[in-house]
């Protein structure tokens, strides 16, 4: 009988590497946040502490035979271990993974997401995931940027990483649908080669005798043909509706949305037409460890309000006809999200992951998705890719607008600025075309007066970042490089900002 079973995402960031010591310094691993935290906020609850003050190094077998006794206990199917993976095949934070390989008495079923991006310190014209923000002090490093670069190179590159995966995908314990591994692609959008890269996967797993392989997209827009599912990834999906909806607090400059808001909108997620879907939920989210003032916090969360949304999840992933739900995560310390027994709860989050499985044990699967579409939810879908083709297209539009001027006409901008005796320039989003403009104001020797973002985390120190709820000082000028620009104009003005320019206006008189 086909039941529900869960899958916890799993950081491997709890051992020294070399890498980590040359970044961050001596020692460091994500346990030297967690340690290190503070409360931000009245009410705030920070350092949080393992039970048993539980630091372990997870280059220990003892610390997977533990975690492989909490698992039995409390009803957790299996791992999905972050699969860090880099340009010329460089690894990173591999070894746990590898040595569970070796530990074949270790019965822990396992499978792969890659997070394939960049890992960087500072600007960059590549954009890519900032670790250890916090800890980043030394101003002589700032400046190099791109600590691991991602490049997903060819056939003969795609083979060597096919290669190294295999060994993993040939294990008994790895978790398998209709015979195939599962690899989940984190950044789904940004592997521009997908297409041909799992096709070839396909094509060398069916040669080693595999069925195939089974892909998984994570932060996706939509349907894509060479995937044979989607992950709604959580939380970054739902809170990022709760932020845009501005359903969010601000306690001394970190962001605090409430847990319950953020379980209602989880649960009010659907399906993606046209392709599998997969659901996740989350026991916290709190960054401040990394982030510190910077950082985001789920506030009040609680196992009672967490058993509410994991009982809608696996009723969710049932209606589907699925097999899996995801949780996010194991042991994500450094974010709030994990399920391991602390100091404060006990073994409570887990209690509440065995409740709920339990109680869908003996529940069968269907065979086939019984989810039926109504006529409002197809609208809503078409509606909502729509929207988002727009504001591709606007991106593209903007940035190969901007990329010309930069190529063709780049002395016309230090010019325009000294022309009409503008000196405290601003910009407004730091994605890809604000990481283009800032980087050539850099270039020109342009002073940033200050940035302004509510997703990113401030990656320089030089430039002060605001997010768009705080007071922001006057400017001369104002740039909004993201979407949506008319809102967030009339928005800034409502502030008191006298100047405030789309990018596409100031380009336009840039150029005239």
């Amino acid at each position: 009988m086909r039941n529900v079973k869960s899958i916890a995402i799993y950081l491997p960031q709890y051992y020294e590497t070399a890498y980590n010591n040359r970044w961050w310094g001596k020692g460091f691993t994500d346990w030297v946040a967690v340690r290190n935290a503070i409360p931000c906020f009245d009410g705030h609850v920070q350092p949080k502490v393992p039970l048993d003050n539980n630091y372990y190094n997870l280059l220990d077998k003892s610390t997977f035979k533990y975690q492989q006794k909490l698992m039995k206990r409390y009803g957790i199917y299996g791992l999905c271990f972050y699969h860090y993976y880099f340009k010329n095949g460089i690894k990173v934070l591999e070894k746990p993974a590898e040595n569970l390989l070796e530990w074949k008495d270790i019965d822990i079923p396992f499978c792969f997401c890659w997070p394939s991006e960049n890992w960087i310190r500072t600007w960059s014209n590549l954009g890519g995931n900032v670790w250890g923000e916090k800890f980043d002090k030394d101003a002589d490093r700032r400046g190099e940027g791109v600590l691991l670069e991602q490049n997903f190179g060819s056939r003969e590159e795609w083979k060597v990483h096919f290669d190294y995966l295999y060994q993993f995908f040939k294990d008994e314990r790895y978790i398998k649908i209709d015979g195939k591994p599962i690899f989940m692609f984190f950044n789904t959008e940004q592997v521009f080669c997908i297409k041909e890269m799992t096709k070839y996967w396909i094509e060398l797993a069916r040669q080693k005798g595999l069925n195939g392989i089974y892909f998984i997209g994570c932060n996706i827009s939509g349907y894509k043909e060479e995937l044979d599912a989607v992950l709604v990834n959580e939380p970054a999906k739902s809170r990022k509706v709760l932020l845009n909806k501005g359903i969010y607090t601000v306690r001394k400059g970190v962001t605090c949305v409430q847990y319950s808001d953020f379980v209602d909108e989880v649960l009010n997620t659907k399906p993606f037409i046209g392709t599998r879907t997969y659901f996740c939920g989350t026991p916290g989210f709190d960054t401040t460890p990394r982030r510190g003032y910077n950082g985001e916090v789920f506030l009040d969360n609680s196992p009672e309000l967490f058993e509410r949304m994991m009982d809608g999840l696996y009723k969710k992933t049932i209606e589907n006809g699925n097999e899996y739900v995801f949780i996010n995560a194991w042991n994500e310390w450094g974010e709030g999200m994990y399920l391991e027994p602390d100091e404060e709860n006990g073994f409570a989050f887990l209690e509440t992951v065995k409740k709920v499985n339990d109680k869908y044990k003996k529940v069968e699967i269907p065979s086939e998705c019984c989810n039926n579409f109504s006529v409002e939810e197809v609208t809503d879908q078409l509606k909502l890719l729509n929207e988002k083709v727009f504001k591709f297209r606007w991106l593209f539009d903007n940035t190969v607008a901007l990329a010309d001027i930069i190529q063709n006409n780049s002395h016309r901008i230090k010019e325009y600025f000294e022309k009409k005796d503008m000196h405290k320039i601003a910009v407004y989003g730091v994605g890809s075309i604000g990481r283009l403009l800032i980087n050539q104001f850099m270039k020109d020797d342009i002073k940033i007066a200050y940035t302004v973002d509510i997703y990113a985390a401030r990656v320089m120190e030089a430039i002060p970042m605001y997010r768009p709820y705080e007071e922001i000082p006057q400017a001369d000028i104002l740039i909004v490089t993201v979407h949506e620009t008319e809102k967030i104009i009339q928005d800034m003005q409502k502030k008191g900002l006298n100047n405030v320019v789309s990018i596409e206006w100031w380009m336009n008189e840039l150029m005239s």
